[in-house]
């Protein structure tokens, strides 16, 4: 019987033990995930800026042009 409570007492301290280190990777790979992302942001926001800004023909006439072939479709029947 003293055997099988030592065992389980070395068992519940190897419990705490891997709780705790899960515990501590969990957190540094919370802070690693949150550096990252801040400086994927910033990555991503300073190529935004550099990006042209440019509207393309196609983009402003889709609307226009949508309405058209939908006015000549209704039209058509």
């Amino acid at each position: 019987m003293n055997n099988i409570e030592s065992l389980l007492t070395v068992h519940r301290q190897d419990m705490e033990l891997l709780r705790g280190e899960s515990r501590q990777a969990r957190s540094l790979r919370t802070i690693k995930d949150r550096e990252m992302n801040r400086e994927f942001k910033a990555l991503r926001s300073k190529i935004a800026a550099e990006m042209p800004k440019s509207v393309t023909a196609s983009f402003i006439l889709r609307g226009p042009v949508t309405f058209m072939l939908t006015l000549l479709a209704v039209l058509s029947f």
